[in-house]
């Protein structure tokens, strides 16, 4: 686990684990969405989540709330970011 500058870690070893996880949503996702795609992507999550919607002109980017945590953080930073940035709509997913 590496620190990253404003807070977030990133784990290399956990790249392997979450490619499997995206491509396992990305298989039930296809029965209702028909251009689900995958990208592998280095950076901060929020930076590389708001750079793929402008490169895919995307409506929607769809985040988590996962890892919130006490009464007085309403979204995560990684949410709060991409709401802040992003080209589209943002909607937060309810995941804790």
């Amino acid at each position: 686990m590496w620190p990253w500058p404003g807070g977030d870690s990133w784990d290399a070893s956990a790249a392997d684990g979450a490619l499997n996880t995206a491509n396992k949503v990305a298989i039930s996702l296809r029965h209702i969405v028909n251009d689900v795609s995958i990208v592998q992507a280095e950076g901060k999550p929020a930076d590389v989540l708001v750079r793929e919607a402008e490169r895919l002109d995307a409506d929607v980017i769809v985040v988590g709330n996962r890892r919130v945590q006490g009464p007085g953080r309403f979204l995560g930073a990684i949410a709060t970011s991409v709401a802040h940035h992003a080209p589209c709509d943002v909607s937060i997913a309810k995941t804790t």
